[in-house]
Formats: C-alpha cells, sequence, structure tokens
C-alpha cells in the first residue's frame, strides 16, 4: 500500500519538473524574440534617421536586412524569396 503513494508522488514530481523545464524554455524563447524585435526597431530607426542620406540610407538598409533575416539566409536567394512572401503592404 505504501508504494502506491509514492508512485504518484514521482509522478507529480516528474510533471511539475516538465512544466518548470517547459516554463523556462517559453521565457528563453521569449527574450530571443524581444532581443530580435529590438534590434529591428533600431535598424529601421537608423533607416528612418538616414532617410535623406543616399550612402547612409543604403547602409542602413543593408543593416536592417541583416538583422531581419535569419543568420542561414545571407546570400542564399532565400532572403530574396522572404522579402517577396512576406511583401503585403
Amino acid at each position: 500500500m505504501l508504494s502506491q503513494p509514492r508512485k504518484k508522488t514521482k509522478e507529480n514530481l516528474k510533471a511539475i519538473f516538465l512544466t518548470m523545464v517547459l516554463f523556462i524554455l517559453s521565457l528563453q524563447e521569449s527574450y530571443r524574440f524581444i532581443e530580435q524585435a529590438t534590434a529591428i526597431l533600431k535598424a529601421v530607426g537608423n533607416v528612418i534617421n538616414n532617410f535623406s542620406s543616399k550612402p547612409g540610407l543604403s547602409k542602413s538598409l543593408k543593416e536592417l536586412e541583416r538583422t531581419h533575416c535569419p543568420p542561414g539566409l545571407h546570400g542564399t536567394g532565400m532572403a530574396e524569396e522572404h522579402f517577396k512572401v512576406n511583401k503585403q503592404f
């Protein structure tokens, strides 16, 4: 009879542990999202600040593209496809 409550307790601890791990992973993902969003907004701000300067605008647009696109997309042609698919405004 004693083994039954211990088994339930062990199962409960496993469930709590897995829930905590999933929660921590979601926090890490949220933090990454916030970091990426902040970097993109800064790059957009640089584009706006350099709008009247052709060389500055070109440089800041390239920086925005590097910031916006995931690292593996540069130079693969996938970045252009990404922008083409997502160009809805």
